[in-house]
């Protein structure tokens, strides 16, 4: 954990927090011009916008390939992790920005940060930040610092993984971590860290609940089948649209009291769920309602199949990232990706994937091909079945069996 002092000034100061609110955003905004305008890799002088900080990686099948980010279809793997890490970089000030604010105001409903503690004086102020960048390090020598913490003093982590960015009022100081960077026993983790954490990770789910719900809006509003979205019914005015969002608080129910409600819907009335299981976010357009429920409370059964083949493409894809890092770090230790063979070159990059369907084959008609292979080139597979996915050094290809 890299500790370093806040910007944050005395509120017996002369200026209001309001006046300290605007300088700060001001300071950051232009922080960041400066760093596009001098980037000798970013000689236009525009500047790079990512998620919000609090946005991870949306682990359902809301993710879409129609508008590829530039920095992901980018041949050159130098000039392709360079446009991630500024991607990083600008999240990573935008999250400290935030976290400064919501402690200069004490608020405690700043989309995309959570606040927790007994109260004023003793309250921690947290935005969590997805990594994007594929290589362990900061590679970009033209940024050495991020709100006066070195570079070299960041938590290496890569995509999938997260970033913390947290104010604590106690010490009047800010850290950049990671959720594993601290390197101890979940079980002896104090009660009080685990609450920032699951508040994190509550930050996340609802983020991503949003991102859900936008996306199921949009192909309402289009009456089109779009990525990431499946239709079922028998024609317009009768179809349901559908997306699935992998859950990562590990609490059930929501601890975080700074947000009660997602799209008008509030919190209490979406299930409670834990890692490893999926909202659905349903629209149905016989009722012209919106709900947010599970997969597996969902009663009609086309609708039911198509969100867990939903879930099985999040999967798919989500391994295929996780296996392609794998290859170009050539690390070993991803979680999730087994590695085999006698040496570089010779390697086999191998990651698993349980399937969720229920019916054999592809019934979603909205999405033809994951990674570039076609859906009817995948191995039929049902609940209780796994695909595997390999990459093969040697040949240089990626099968799905």
């Amino acid at each position: 954990m890299i500790t370093i002092k806040s910007a944050r000034q005395s509120r017996s100061g002369s200026l209001s927090r309001k006046c300290r609110l605007l300088a700060l955003t001001a300071a950051v905004s232009l922080s960041a011009l400066l760093f596009a305008a001098c980037d000798p890799k970013n000689p236009t002088g525009s500047t790079t916008t990512g998620t919000k900080p609090n946005s991870v990686r949306i682990t359902d099948s809301t993710t879409t390939d129609a508008e590829p980010n530039p920095a992901q279809t980018t041949e050159d793997p130098q000039v392709r992790e360079l446009s991630q890490e500024a991607t990083d970089l600008a999240n990573l000030r935008s999250a400290y920005a935030m976290v400064q604010a919501a402690a200069l105001m004490q608020d405690d409903s700043m989309e995309g940060v959570t606040r927790a503690g007994e109260g004023p004086g003793s309250y921690t102020y947290t935005a969590t930040v997805e990594a994007t960048q594929s290589v362990p390090g900061w590679q970009n020598t033209s940024t050495d610092q991020i709100a006066g913490t070195p570079l070299d003093e960041i938590p290496a982590i890569v995509a999938g993984e997260s970033w913390t960015v947290v104010y604590d009022e106690v010490t009047n100081t800010t850290t950049f971590n990671t959720e594993a960077a601290t390197g101890s026993d979940p079980a002896q983790t104090s009660d009080y860290s685990l609450e920032e954490l699951e508040k994190a990770r509550e930050s996340v789910d609802a983020s991503n609940l949003r991102a859900a719900y936008a996306r199921v809006m949009t192909a309402v509003l289009t009456g089109e089948e779009t990525e990431g979205v499946s239709r079922a019914g028998e024609g317009p005015g009768s179809y349901t649209y559908t997306a699935t969002v992998e859950a990562t608080q590990s609490v059930p129910g929501w601890q975080n009291t700074s947000t009660d409600q997602i799209a008008g819907t509030p919190l209490d009335e979406i299930p409670a769920i834990v890692a490893g299981e999926f909202w659905a976010v349903v629209y149905d357009e016989a009722s012209e309602t919106v709900r947010f429920t599970t997969v597996e409370m969902i009663e009609d059964p086309q609708v039911r199949e198509l969100s867990q083949e939903a879930t099985d493409l999040a999967n798919l894809r989500s391994a295929y990232a996780a296996l392609m890092t794998a290859v170009l770090t050539q690390d070993d230790s991803i979680e999730g990706v087994t590695r085999a063979g006698e040496g570089p070159g010779s390697y086999t990059y191998t990651a698993t994937v349980e399937a969720k369907q229920t019916v054999p084959g592809w019934q979603n008609t909205s999405t033809d091909q994951i990674a570039g292979t076609p859906l009817d080139e995948l191995p039929v597979k049902v609940q209780g079945e796994s695909w595997t996915i390999v990459y093969d050094e040697a040949t240089e290809t990626t099968t799905y069996n």
